[in-house]
Order: structure tokens, then sequence, then C-alpha cells
């Protein structure tokens, strides 16, 4: 992410520790939206990853295997906002969720969830 964002890896690595740590982040489905504000960001952007054993990001949820990264800037936090709303629309989807899982490579993961955006718009 710290190419489009045009932040450093460093930076990008604390703001997301300090969201992690208030937790709040994986619903019980095993989706995560670990997610930042960050005074500068060029772009908002979010990451997805497909964790098949999982990665446990809230002490309180199961281990989430579908874990989307967002960063937006502080100058325009709306952004941030829209896209997490947009995020939790294809999340909540166990159809949608089932299809981002059986994606095979990242090629098929990023064009699943272009797919799913585009239907849950």
């Amino acid at each position: 992410m710290a190419d489009p964002t045009g932040l450093a890896a460093p930076t990008l690595e604390q703001a997301f520790s300090e969201r992690l740590r208030r937790g709040g982040v994986a619903t019980p489905e095993g989706v995560a939206f670990p997610h930042a504000v960050i005074a500068g960001v060029h772009r908002t952007c979010v990451g997805l990853i497909c964790l098949p054993s999982g990665a446990r990001l809230d002490p309180n949820q199961p281990a989430s295997d579908l874990i989307f990264a967002i960063a937006g800037d502080a100058a325009r936090p709306w952004e941030h906002v829209r896209l997490l709303a947009r995020l939790s629309r294809i999340a909540v989807d166990e159809s949608a969720r089932r299809r981002l899982r059986a994606a095979p490579d990242d090629a098929a993961l990023l064009a699943a969830l272009l797919r799913e955006d585009a239907s849950h718009a």
C-alpha cells in the first residue's frame, strides 16, 4: 500500500498497529477490516488478503481469512467511510465471501472483488 498511498511502509504499519490495538476490526464471519485514516495519504486504497488459515486480528472474534486493509486520507475521511460501507455490503453476503475465498490466486481474487463490488453497488 506504500506506493498508492504515498506513505512509507513503517508509517502504514504504525497506523494499522495502533488501530488493531483498539480492537473491533473483525466479524464473526471471518472477515476483518483493519483500517487507518492518516494525514498525507495521496489516494485512499484497499488491499484484500485471503489467508486460508486465518489470522487472529481481534481477540473477541474468530480468526479472519478475508482481510480488507484500508488506508484513507485524514483530509478526506468520507472516502474512507464510503469504502468501508461498500466493502461491508460485500462481506455481509455469504455467497460473496464464498466466491472471494474460492479465488485460486491474486489476480482471480482481485477480479472477484471487482465483480462483487459491481454487483453490490
